[in-house]
């Protein structure tokens, strides 16, 4: 079965783009729901976008590790790497035989095993929901496929998050409105499970920790991408806006570098690829900390997928 391995080439320079940061009003009333902003002040890093226009073919969950951003395309079968310092794109390509990743609606690096976990399920098969794929982080090859299990039953997941703080991962449970999180050992044996104390009207897409808090990423076509966290007690904290339109950008994922660098990534909701784009999730005094993090890089090509 065959596999394809290419390098994207880089073809148009392209600006960054700063969307406005919250007003400082706006800044201080975060100090209620732990320091967080009301809206994000986001730059944006790197277009990709895909030879043919096609809403199937679009980026959706990714995650980070500050050197690299790893992110998963439906229905192309493709796994990519892009490399933050070189702005290399590195692809690899599956047969439809050997895919296994399906919707890849979330991903998480985890140092300690140099692996990484993908949501793999099958939204047309139960039994496949709680499937997790595991990759090689430098040569994007399929090693193995782990199904998680609470009690003998499926866990049925739409998002992952490794916690380094903990050596535990974190997964979204899909089904009762997406209120749950459960806790797994460094193993993927259950522990426990929160409820998250907020309803959902969105649709849920990647998640994230920083080791104090779970953040999630919320889309609908009609209002504006959102960040929600909650504590691990699965109590809600704050929700944080995005300032981005639904119906143009579909926040797929929030990705933490454990190194007080954040990142999101959207698919472009016209069918022509994915951004992906630098925040800060609290309102800095100064904009040093962008400035030092997109300092010590060029600005970056487009990339075509």
């Amino acid at each position: 079965m065959k596999k394809g391995f290419k390098t994207g080439i880089a073809l148009l320079m392209v600006l960054a783009l700063a969307f406005p940061a919250a007003p400082a009003a706006a800044a201080d009333s975060a100090e209620d729901s732990g320091g967080f902003a009301e809206t994000l002040s986001m730059w944006k890093l790197l277009s990709i976008d895909v030879e043919v226009v096609d809403l199937t073919h679009q980026m959706q969950g990714a995650c980070t590790d500050g050197r690299y951003i790893w992110a998963g395309w439906n229905n192309r079968r493709i796994i990519t790497r892009l490399d933050l310092t070189t702005w290399e794109l590195e692809t690899r390509e599956y047969s439809e035989d050997d895919w296994v990743c399906n919707h890849v609606n979330d991903m998480t690096y985890n140092p300690n095993t140099n692996r990484l976990y993908v949501v793999a399920f099958d939204p047309n098969d139960n039994a496949t929901r709680g499937d997790v794929a595991v990759f090689d982080p430098i040569t994007l090859e399929f090693i193995e496929l782990i199904r998680l299990t609470n009690d003998g039953k499926v866990l049925r997941i739409n998002g992952i998050a490794y916690d380094r703080s903990r050596d535990e991962y974190i997964v979204s449970v899909s089904g009762n409105a997406g209120r749950r999180f459960a806790f797994l050992d460094a193993d993927f044996q259950y522990l426990r499970t929160v409820n998250a104390d907020r309803d959902v009207t969105l649709t849920i897409q990647g998640i994230e920790t920083d080791g104090t808090y779970i953040y999630r990423s919320l889309w609908d076509f009609n209002v504006t991408n959102v960040i929600q966290v909650f504590d691990f007690e699965g109590r809600f904290v704050t929700q944080i806006g995005t300032g981005t339109r639904g119906k143009v950008l579909e926040v797929e994922d929030i990705m933490y570098d454990w190194s007080g660098n954040w990142y999101l990534n959207f698919s472009h909701r016209n069918g022509t690829g994915g951004s992906f784009y630098y925040t800060q999730l609290r309102p800095a005094a100064d904009s040093s900390q962008f400035e030092n993090m997109l300092g010590r890089i060029s600005l970056p090509p487009n990339q075509i997928l």
